[in-house]
């Protein structure tokens, strides 16, 4: 699993740089899951995939608006459907000044509040594919 992790986090962070440098999602197979007033938010639908039967990974792009210093970030998470929480392994938040930074977590804390709409959408499109 650790291996697996480390080798997801640094394909999280190429395609990262991908979508920065080419500035569109064409990098990847990136689908709109909710578009609000906070922003657009998009999962990686060629990183889908299940760790075990009720456990899945994916990548996530989030698009925001209004943000004082944050304009995009892209995550590593997974979602437990069966017991309806996540965890986030990997975040990249890319900043206004152009800078960004990669954080991880090899064991992250799962969260059970997915009432936020952007968590919320990723949640149903996550769960809802086979």
């Amino acid at each position: 699993m650790n291996t697996t992790l480390k080798l997801l986090q640094l394909v999280l962070v190429l395609f990262s740089l991908c979508f920065v440098l080419a500035e569109k999602a064409e990098c990847a197979d990136w689908v709109l899951v909710l578009e609000d007033e906070k922003g657009a938010f998009y999962i990686d639908r060629e990183t889908l995939s299940k760790n075990t039967t009720n456990v899945k990974e994916v990548r996530e792009l989030s698009i925001l608006k209004n943000q004082p210093e944050i304009i995009r970030h892209t995550e590593l998470a997974e979602y437990d459907c069966n017991a309806k929480k996540r965890r986030i392994f990997t975040l990249l938040p890319h900043y206004k000044n152009k800078r960004f930074t990669l954080k991880t977590n090899n064991s992250p804390e799962w969260e059970t509040d997915t009432s936020q709409p952007g968590v919320a959408a990723f949640f149903r499109f996550v769960c809802s594919q086979k």
